[in-house]
This record gives structure tokens, C-alpha cells and sequence, in this order.
């Protein structure tokens, strides 16, 4: 199962023409900023943003559950455990319905 990294690449590059820095997400650039530290602040709100306006994956809702029960638990430890877990259900879901043809040859039909 591939999965799509939780925070999109940021990019902060400085341009001594313009003396200001270019702001990046994921390679496009998004805005300019005068200083490093307004620009990571931009950045760290469009990201913010990003994420509200996107629904969650099942890992990253999972992720977000272990957290909740086990509050010690990263989320990065918990959306490695979460994506093992969803992995593991399709790997038995396949091997169910693999079962199931075999077993019943009609339904596959």
C-alpha cells in the first residue's frame, strides 16, 4: 500500500535580487516573504490549512485514534502501526476472497 507523505515538502529559498525568500510547497512556489522566519510562519499556516480542507486517509484517522488511546505515542509511530494494520486487513481481505472463489467457484463468476 503507498501512501502520500502527511506534510507536503516546503521549500524556503532566498533570492538576492529581490532580497526576499521564495515560499514552496511541493515544488510550486506559493508567495514571497521578507524575512526566513515569516516565511517558515506562512508556510507552517498554508500547510495548516491544507490539511483541514482534506479529509484524512483511513490510516491518518487511525493514526489519530492510537494517539487518542495512547497518548505517549507519536503520530508518526502511530500512522507507521496504523498503515501495518490496514495492510495487514487488505492482505487477509484478499486471501478471504481468494478462499471464497475457490470454495465457490459460481460467485467469482
Amino acid at each position: 500500500m503507498s501512501t502520500s507523505p502527511i506534510l507536503p515538502q516546503r521549500d524556503i529559498i532566498y533570492d538576492r535580487e529581490t532580497r526576499s525568500y521564495a515560499m514552496e510547497l511541493d515544488g510550486e512556489l506559493v508567495g514571497f516573504a521578507r524575512t526566513r522566519g515569516e516565511a517558515e510562519t506562512t508556510l507552517d499556516e498554508l500547510v495548516y490549512q491544507l490539511r483541514l480542507s482534506r479529509p484524512l486517509s483511513e490510516a491518518e484517522a487511525l493514526a489519530h485514534e492510537l494517539t487518542a488511546v495512547h497518548p505517549g505515542l507519536s503520530l508518526t509511530d502511530a500512522l507507521d502501526i496504523a498503515n501495518q494494520k490496514i495492510d495487514a486487513v487488505l492482505a487477509y481481505a484478499a486471501y478471504d476472497a481468494a478462499v471464497s472463489a475457490q470454495a465457490h467457484p459460481a460467485l467469482a463468476a
